[in-house]
Order: C-alpha cells, then structure tokens, then sequence
C-alpha cells in the first residue's frame, strides 16, 4: 500500500505538475458557482432540445382524436370567434352512442353570456348537458390581482367540485393564482372544469406543462391531466399529492406515478408533430355528420371517436396561441394537449435528474478532464477530453431515451474552461521558461563570440599595456622638463582613454540582462562593435568598410545588438576564410530609410548554399566544419531581431557574397 501511494503521489512531487493540477482545481471551484445557481440552464435546455432531435419522432397513443378550427373552418364560418350555435352543433356530435367519446377537451373559453342571442347559450348548454359531465371545458388562472376585482362566488362554487381533496403531503412550491376566468355560469355547471396555462422557460420556449395550480387555499388539475383521469375512469378522490410526484392508485391500470417539480410543473416528453394523429377541421367534421344524418356517407370518421379522448382547440394562424417547442417553431396550444395526454397515457414521462448527481459528475468530470491535461501533450489531451465530452454526451442521451434529463451543459463547459485554462497556465509557464532558455542561448553565443575574439582583444590590451608603460617609464627619467613629462602624461591618458573605450564595448557586449532597451545611438554601438573584431579582421587580412549615417535614436538592447553584429561579421569573416581570387572585404552600411533603419553587412565571400538557406535560421543549421560552430548563432541573431520588432534577411549569390539586412523600426 505505501509503495502505491508513492507511485500515485510521484507526479505531483513536481512542481509544476502540482501548480497544474491546483489551477485545475480552481477552475472547477470557479465553475461550482453557475452549476448551484442554474446560471446555465438557458445552455441545458439547448442540449436537451438536441436529445429530441436526434431522437426525432415517434407515434402517438391511438386513444387520442383532435378537432381543429383551422383555416379551412374560418373560410367557411367567417372570422373568429363563432356563434355559438356552430359549437352547440359540434357537440352535438357526440351525442350519438356510436360516435361517442370517452372525453371530450374543449379548450374555448365562454367566459361571458351572449346578450345578443341568449338561445344561442341555451343550445350550447343543451348540448353540453347531453355529454352527462364528459365534456372538460377551458379556464384560465391569472396572477397579480387587478384593480377591482371581484370573486364571482358562484362560479367558483362549481370550480371546487374538481378540486384535489386535501393531501399531507404537496409540492412546496406550488404555483399560486391571484384570480381565475371561468365560463359562464350555465356552462360551467353542465361541464367539468379544468384550467389550460402552460408555463415558458426563460428563453422563450415551452418544455414544461403546469399540471396543478393553487387557488384561494385549494389544488385544481390541467384539462390534459383530467381528460385522461376521465380516460381512466379515476376520480379525483383516487389521486393522491405527494412533494415531487402525482400518484394514482386504481386497480383498472395498477399505479401510475406521474413526475412534476415542486412548482407542479411537469417536462413535456415531445412525440415530435401531428402527422399521426387523427387530425379533423370542425367543418370537415361537421360536413360528415350532415351526410351522415341524410344518409349519404357511411359515418367512419365519426366512429373514430367512439371512446376516445377528443381534444378540440384553435390551430388557425393568428387565432390561437402560439408556442415554440423543440420541434416546431408555432406550435399550436392543440399540439400540446396532444403531447401532454399522449405522455400521460403512455407513461412515457421525462425527470430531470436530482442536483447531487448533477454535482456529482460534474466533479468527476473536472477531474479526469484535470488528469488528462495533466499528463498528456496538448494535442493528444485536447482529443481526449473532446472524446470524453463525447462520451458522456452519448450517456446522457441513452439515459434521455429512458426518460432521464441528465445536465450536460455545465459539466461540457466546465471540461472546456478546464483544459483552455490548464493549457494556458502551461504555456505561460513554458513561454516563461522559454525566455530564460534565450536568455541563457543569448548569453553563452556571447562567451562563444567572445572566446573567438579573445586573442584579438588581448593583443590590444598587451599593445595598450605596452604604450602605458613607455609612457610611464619615459615620465620617470631624471631631469626631464616639465613639458616633456606633460607630453608623455597626454599621451598616457589617450592611450588609457583608448582602453576604456575598447572595455566599455566589451562590458556592453557580454552584459548578462534580460534585453533592457533604452533610447541610444546605433552608429555609436555598431563602431564600439567593430572595436572588438578590427584586430581580428586585420590577422585575417579582411578589409572593412563602413558608410555609417547618422540615425534617429531608437530604443534597443546595445549588447544583444552588439552580439548580432559581431555574430554576423564572424560569419562573414570564415566565408572568406578560404578566398584567394581577390581582396577580402566586409562592408557595412547603416542609413536612415523612411520608417525604419536598416544596416547592412556584406561580404564577397562564397555564398551560402541553398540547402543551407532553406534551414538559416533553424537552431544547429550550420555549414562549419566540427568544432569550428554550434549553428546556434543565426538562430540567436533572429530571435533577438525579432525581440525588437525588426526583421533580419539575407541575400546571397554563390562566388559572388552575401548581404545580411538588419531592419529596425523607428518606434520599437
């Protein structure tokens, strides 16, 4: 067991492996934040639309009939709403024992009488009287009571019929209505009641129906959800409340739990579009029974709604009330009573899963995501965690087709913001490491620069010695005059002054710094650099020339420039190694060119050849023999170029030379 614990700790002994794993930590602490406040859900409820369009459609229970007034029906009966006479015909209907239903939905609200035409009322309640209490009509509960609002008692006193007898145990959080608009009183009485609002998410869309509503102290039930009690046979005083659930208890259908939150809402399982539910127009429905009383038409559509739960609503554009659904951008308030029922019926619901499981794989996606970045290169981390995202996208859709909504936005995210940050901690820190690697690259070609110089520099030096001491001794000769020791003494400082200067260059040029760039002169620091190479160009009989305008200042690092420009006179100098055919030469040139400064160095060497050009500028590309060059010194000049926002080119003919071309901006 020790020898494991050793084993499993072993990577996050390294530091920045622990930074790494502490930063994925943080991360996930910081993304708990949105997962406990649902500051997401607007994601979540996107991925669950595309769980039911990858599902796609399925069939509807055949138990369910619907009746539309449609745009063929207003043609015929003029603009919405009807006389009342075309609804007491519809019902009508169904009066007939071969035709009829087990349940009628009629989702119209009558609130007012017709003062106009009170028989028109009277047929209607003629009719509804027929259906003997199978006909569920339409209200609607409002919040925020208005000014002057009054109760009407008595129609209140036939809602309570269908009001939940009292339970232990309800959702908590149930929705409360301030005011509620029945039908009139007539047909309120001759009908069952059931309200028809349907909640919307924040985004606009309709994934939720209200399934109970609380009014003045008591628990009413939608129409979707008494049609099919009717269906079943159940009463209400068969339904028992509990917190989360609606549970029905019957031996006709055994017990049926029906899921809703603790608002008693409850999430639509979608069957996608109509297309497979017996769908009629009213005047299409009308017609037949009009051929049907003359004996013309054998009645097969009317017999289709023997037993059956018909669900009549308004589906005419402009008419009813629009939703948007998963499926459907105008869903019509028909559609969803259909899909509602259809779930119910079938059983087939849909719960969201608890918060704690929610919590729960999030966490433990964070931190295999955290281990995969951890351990792996960015490219194969990167499909790792896109492949585990995949992965538990397709677990929680195999459990959405088993009628579980499991959270996938939060916990997707999260993995996301885990490995873009992991891997941007990492990069800085290698970018950091980065540049300390330079730095030390930059510091030791200048110990490599200067170990080639160094017996040019030390025969100035012995040369400088030389004079310092004559011009010493010379002063302390006996009897000299005064003016003769002030003329030695002259001469001494100027020699003296000659070292200092030829020292300064060297302290600039092998400095150790992290490039502090400061305004100065670059005519001023390519001569101090030719000070430190001229001994060296004259033993290998090279001659240099110069052409150095002045310049505007600009800000730059002396040194690094300094090491470019030894660097790149060093090159030139083994490219002319080995020429014979004529007079080595080394020109450089510095002028002023519109918005940036440029300086050449020019050789009449050999060239360079073009394999080699293709690779310049790669680390270890060199064309020196073994011993003679590390082929890091161009790679060290580009980068320090580039570092000063200036670019570094060369051009070369073979037996004819090669140009290096320094561009520095004005404004670096």
């Amino acid at each position: 067991m020790p020898d494991l614990f050793r084993a499993l700790s072993r990577p996050f002994r390294d530091k920045r492996t622990y930074a790494e794993f502490l930063v994925g930590i943080a991360l996930l602490g910081l993304m708990l934040a949105p997962a406990f406040t649902h500051a997401l859900d607007n994601f979540e409820n996107l991925f669950l639309d595309m769980r039911f369009k990858l599902r796609g459609e399925r069939p509807f229970p055949a138990a369910i009939n619907l009746i539309a007034v449609d745009e063929a029906s207003i043609d015929v009966f003029g603009h919405w709403p009807w006389p009342r006479s075309v609804h007491a015909e519809l019902l009508d209907t169904f009066r007939h024992p071969s035709f009829r239903p087990a349940v009628v939905g009629y989702d119209f609200l009558f609130e007012n009488k017709n003062e106009h035409n009170p028989e028109e009322d009277k047929a209607l309640v003629f009719r509804t009287q027929n259906m003997e209490g199978k006909i569920v009509a339409a209200y609607f509960f409002e919040k925020g009571p208005g000014a002057g609002f009054e109760h009407d008692e008595v129609k209140e006193k036939y809602l309570e019929q269908f009001a939940f007898p009292g339970s232990p145990s309800v959702p908590e959080q149930l929705d409360k209505a301030d005011k509620v608009s029945l039908p009139f009183s007539e047909f309120a009485a001759a009908s069952q009641l059931a309200f028809v609002n349907t909640p919307v998410d924040n985004d606009g869309r309709t994934r939720r129906a209200q399934l109970l509503m609380r009014y003045r102290g008591k628990i009413y039930p939608s129409m979707d959800l008494l049609l099919v009690f009717n269906y079943w046979g159940v009463r209400l005083q068969d339904v028992r409340l509990e917190r989360r659930a609606i549970v029905i208890e019957k031996s006709k259908i055994g017990k049926v739990v029906i899921p809703v939150s603790a608002k008693g809402d409850m999430l639509i399982n979608y069957y996608g579009s109509l297309e497979h539910v017996p769908s009629y127009s009213v005047i299409e429905v009308l017609k037949a029974v009009r051929n049907w009383m003359r004996g013309s038409e054998d009645p097969l559509l009317l017999r289709s709604f023997k037993d059956k739960i018909v669900i009549t609503g308004v589906t005419a554009l402009g008419l009813g009330d629009r939703r948007v659904t998963p499926f459907q951008q105008y869903e019509s308030g028909l559609s969803l009573h259909a899909q509602l029922v259809a779930n119910i019926l079938d059983q087939n619901f849909l719960a969201r899963a608890s918060p704690e499981g929610s919590y729960f794989s999030l966490i433990l996606i964070a931190l295999i995501t955290t281990l995969l970045t951890m351990f792996l290169r960015i490219p194969k981390s990167l499909a790792a965690v896109l492949a585990l995202c995949l992965l538990y996208f397709c677990a929680a859709y195999i459990f959405f087709l088993k009628g579980i909504w499991i959270d996938v936005a939060i916990q997707e995210i999260t993995a996301v913001v885990i490995f873009i940050g992991m891997t941007s901690f990492r990069y800085f820190l290698t970018l950091e490491e980065l540049k300390r690697a330079q730095s030390r690259l930059i510091q030791s070609s200048k110990m490599a620069a200067l170990g080639q110089l160094s017996a040019g520099i030390a025969h100035e030096f012995r040369n400088i010695l030389n004079g310092i001491n004559l011009n010493v001794e010379c002063c302390s000769k006996p009897g000299l005059p005064p003016e003769r020791i002030q003329y030695y003494l002259e001469k001494y400082k100027q020699t003296a002054s000659d070292a200092r200067v030829i020292l300064e260059s060297l302290l600039i040029f092998a400095r150790k710094n992290e490039s502090v760039k400061t305004p100065g002169s670059l005519k001023q620091t390519v001569q101090s650099a030719l000070q430190l190479v001229e001994r060296e160009m004259e033993r290998c009989h090279i001659t240099l020339f110069c052409e150095l305008q002045e310049v505007p200042r600009i800000s730059y690092d002396p040194g690094q420039i300094s090491q470019v420009i030894i660097n790149l006179v060093n090159n030139a100098r083994d490219a002319l190694r080995d020429l014979k055919d004529r007079e080595k030469q080394i020109t450089l040139r510095l002028w002023d060119n519109s918005d940036q400064i440029r300086l050449d160095i020019a050789d009449n060497g050999t060239g360079i050849h073009p394999q080699i050009l293709k690779r310049l500028f790669e680390p270890f590309a060199t064309t020196k023999p073994e011993g003679r060059g590390t082929g890091l010194g161009l790679s060290v000049c580009h980068g320090i170029i580039r570092n000063h926002g200036g670019d570094i080119t060369v051009s070369t003919a073979a037996g004819k030379g090669t140009t290096w071309r320094l561009s520095f901006p004005k404004k670096s």
